[in-house]
């Protein structure tokens, strides 16, 4: 089977751990022939969007990753990056001759061209997700965000949603936000949280053996984990706060980028001798410390780690987004504030059972939502349920 994932808005890397990353290498280790479509940027080392070359290359699996030229004559570079326009992108798909496109988030100005592609090849499965909430939209000017959303991105996309085979959304604030932006009911698309590696218990064990006798911890001492691109959003500040209020004995390991308006954590850092900060890593190296850890910290905004601290089995301290409450239930730990965070450490402190427990839950919750495998299920019924439909037309 053929299979085109199209992401236009988001930069696509070999190696991370993003919905684009781990679908796409499913589909590969499945046999399936399977190409990336996106524009001239990539992630950088550190997480930032850096220019790339246009062109093709191949994964180390072999997945073809086309990347288009966006120059359209007189117009600005920055508003061509800021639709994510690119060049030639039907006649790109017209080249890979999928059964299934997959167009991660539809917020790009050639949304119709894939529909276009759609409505002259309608045995082809379009299926598309939603990535976008009010936390990663609006940005530094919400009120200016919202009004493109709503007057520029939610006119495209109502044009072309009918064309879907099938729709996703990533969470619940998704779904929120996708309705109130762009006008359309979400009620028959299908809740697909990020997918997430499973890392089962023995691997578990092995890293956690690992990453403790590279960190020179010992058995009594707690291993926490926070990652990601340190803005305030994050509330990395909250933790250290918290952390100063409690005596625990731990090692917060920190792993991300700090950006230039949050530029004070690092003197925060350097105060606190319980934190080590790790600076940027990778999808797979980031895995390993989450699998070693005896809590994820992610007191802010929602983001993918979550899911894949899950899918190691390590328990979440997170905050109580509906999204999260909705699969997760009672099985973590919620916070809202400094006082809650400290909370936390003192009662898995007085108590470590509670970390145990929350352990065994999270395999359960990652192999009922976050394996990859069901998704791509999803991907090759929807081709099949069609080609059924064909026969019996015939």
């Amino acid at each position: 089977m053929k299979i085109v994932h199209v992401t236009m808005v988001d930069a696509y890397s070999e190696g991370w751990a993003y919905h684009r990353n781990i679908i796409s290498e499913k589909n590969k280790c499945d046999g399936n022939e399977v190409s990336i479509i996106t524009t001239k940027y990539r992630m950088g080392d550190h997480g930032e969007t850096v220019l790339s070359s246009p062109g093709l290359s191949y994964t180390k699996s072999g997945i073809k990753i086309i990347r288009l030229n966006d120059i359209v004559p007189l117009l600005p570079h920055f508003v061509q990056d800021r639709l994510h326009w690119t060049h030639s992108l039907y006649k790109c798909i017209e080249n890979e001759k999928p059964q299934i496109i997959f167009v991660h988030n539809p917020q790009f100005i050639n949304l119709g061209t894939v529909s276009n592609y759609k409505r002259n090849h309608p045995q082809v499965v379009l299926i598309g997700d939603t990535h976008a909430d009010k936390f990663v939209s609006t940005g530094k000017h919400p009120r200016w965000s919202q009004f493109i959303n709503q007057n520029f991105w939610g006119p495209l996309i109502r044009r072309n949603f009918k064309y879907f085979d099938k729709f996703c959304y990533i969470g619940l604030e998704q779904k929120k936000f996708f309705e109130e932006m762009y006008k359309i009911s979400l009620k028959e698309a299908e809740f697909t949280p990020l997918p997430a590696p499973i890392v089962e218990s023995p691997e578990k064990a092995e890293l956690r053996k690992e990453i403790r006798a590279e960190l020179g911890l010992d058995d009594s001492t707690f291993l926490f984990v926070h990652s990601g691109k340190l803005a305030k959003p994050k509330r990395t500040k909250d933790i250290l706060t918290a952390l100063r209020k409690n005596k625990i004995n731990c090692r917060l390991v920190i792993i991300g980028s700090i950006p230039e308006d949050n530029d004070e954590l690092k003197g925060l850092f350097a105060e606190e001798p319980r934190v080590s900060y790790l600076g940027w890593k990778s999808g797979d190296e980031l895995r390993r410390y989450l699998a070693a850890a005896d809590l994820y910290l992610q007191p802010g905004n929602m983001s993918v780690t979550m899911q894949n601290a899950l899918a190691c089995g390590t328990p979440v301290m997170i905050y109580p987004h509906e999204s999260y409450k909705y699969f997760l239930g009672d099985d973590a730990i919620y916070v809202k504030n400094v006082d809650d965070i400290s909370k936390c450490f003192s009662d898995i402190e007085s108590d470590r059972s509670i970390l145990n427990k929350l352990s065994a839950k999270a395999y359960e919750v990652a192999h009922k939502y976050f394996d990859i495998g069901n998704q791509a299920k999803m991907m090759y019924r929807l081709v099949q349920n069609k080609k059924e439909q064909n026969d019996s037309n015939n």
